[in-house]
């Protein structure tokens, strides 16, 4: 369920990075999480 829950955040990293840009002068803890997540997918895009 867990897994789950990653690949659907992977789905919305666009919107997740968009969301993290306003509010990253309020949430920089969570922009780094979001940043994590830019990272994990640009591994995933380069192994396809």
């Amino acid at each position: 369920m867990r897994e789950n829950i990653i690949l659907l955040k992977i789905e919305n990293i666009h919107f997740a990075i968009l969301f993290a840009k306003l509010s990253s002068t309020l949430n920089p803890i969570f922009w780094k999480s979001i940043y994590r997540l830019g990272s994990l997918q640009k591994l995933k895009v380069s192994s396809m």
